[in-house]
């Protein structure tokens, strides 16, 4: 049955590599758009089964759980706000809203997934809505110092309506935060979006979530 397989795909590999030849031959302009054609199928097709797979793959993550496990009878708060200060780079958990931080995340659980809430006033914390959107980024990579590497990995935890991200302050918290990074304030990030277009962001902008999809803004905020 492998033999089998594997002489089809051969066959069929081959018919269409001497199908490609002929066609470089005698049409370059078609071969030309027909190569881009397929170029950009196969990857959409690619993006989209990563999709898949890290669906069914994904690893639980416990950073954004606290620290300090309840034991039985203890009725304490869970410290369900995240804040962050630039100026140490320091990351703090507490359960009311600090006075002076530049970041604040409230969290919530939601289907075993924990999700992270952009907030600026200190109303009520049980106030604010928590409507996941679908995932809008595929790829996101972040060019600075001669370095690139793949940031998406955690980026589902803000993958909520009318959340700001990838602005600057939110770049050198999360790198930071996830991946111990410190980043200065030139880096450029690459972007393959849901619908398997290529943007690239500067540090002067940042990303709006929405209902369906996201909005580019310039400034940070």
């Amino acid at each position: 049955m492998l033999l089998d397989i594997c002489y089809y795909l051969g066959l069929t590999t081959s018919v269409c590599f001497g199908i490609s030849m002929c066609t470089y031959y005698f049409n370059r302009r078609l071969f030309n758009r027909l190569a881009l054609t397929l170029g950009w199928k196969s990857a959409t097709i690619y993006h989209r089964v990563s999709t898949i797979m890290e669906t069914y793959t994904k690893k639980p993550i416990q950073k954004l759980e606290d620290t300090k496990k309840k034991t039985e009878g203890d009725k304490s708060e869970e410290k369900n706000i995240i804040s962050y200060n630039s100026k140490t780079q320091e990351t703090t958990k507490s359960i009311s809203m600090p006075l002076q931080q530049d970041l604040v995340f409230i969290k919530k659980k939601i289907d075993d997934t924990i999700y992270c809430k952009r907030i600026k006033e200190s109303k009520n914390l049980h106030s604010f809505p928590f409507n996941i959107i679908k995932k809008p980024f595929i790829q996101v990579e972040i060019a600075y110092d001669d370095k690139k590497m793949e940031i998406q990995e955690h980026l589902e935890h803000f993958y909520l309506e009318n959340n700001i991200l990838l602005d600057s302050l939110f770049i050198q918290w999360y790198m930071k935060f996830w991946f111990n990074e410190d980043i200065s304030d030139e880096y450029t990030l690459h972007i393959i979006d849901s619908n398997v277009q290529f943007i690239q962001l500067e540090p002067t902008q940042s990303v709006l979530l929405t209902a369906d999809g996201y909005e580019i803004l310039q400034g940070e905020e």
